[in-house]
């Protein structure tokens, strides 16, 4: 005879968890990442999709940089198969990023509205923000590198910000123009 209790119990369980995931990921977004990208957009000329490619390309850098080292180690060595393994783990690294850079389009067509890319990244985001929190938990204790753990968090603020909406731009008002007197001289 089957029992149907304990598979129950785990897919109530797992909604529990899920349901944890997807708050904790909409908190981030909403609450965490849409007001720094709503502040930047507003300061200044990056709507959220630029402010990610930004992020990658800091990203690429530094996983350049957290791999140099055992990429020079391995040329002094002389080995061939420590050379092969260093470089190609480097040009595999750079290009997960690259693709994810390339995820996000050049211009943004998403200004004040729903942004397609917050659904199509989620399991993205929360794959990343595993990877953020291991990396963050090695580098605390002394067991990782600092370097690796940028990588992981400008990894994790790319994908965030790559899924925020850019609010649309506020209206300028020129007070100091002529039509500006004139309507603040009427208004008063």
């Amino acid at each position: 005879m089957l029992r149907v209790e304990p598979f129950v119990r785990f897919l109530l369980e797992r909604t529990v968890v899920l349901d944890l995931i997807e708050r904790v990921d909409a908190f981030l977004i909403d609450k965490v990442f849409q007001p720094f990208v709503g502040w930047i957009a507003e300061n200044l000329p990056f709507n959220c999709f630029q402010q990610a490619r930004l992020c990658t390309s800091l990203c690429a850098l530094m996983w350049i940089f957290s791999q140099a080292g055992d990429v020079a180690a391995a040329v002094r060595s002389g080995s061939a198969t420590l050379q092969t393994l260093h470089g190609t783990l480097l040009l595999v690294g750079l290009g997960a990023i690259l693709v994810l850079h390339a995820v996000f389009p050049r211009a943004g067509g998403n200004v004040g509205h729903e942004n397609r890319l917050r659904r199509q990244l989620y399991i993205h985001r929360l794959t990343i923000l595993f990877s953020f929190a291991v990396n963050g938990i090695k580098a605390a204790i002394g067991l990782g590198s600092l370097p690796l753990f940028a990588v992981a968090t400008l990894a994790t603020a790319a994908v965030y910000v790559g899924s925020c909406s850019t609010p649309p731009p506020k209206r300028q008002e020129h007070l100091g123009t002529e039509r500006g007197w004139k309507l603040s001289f009427l208004a008063g």
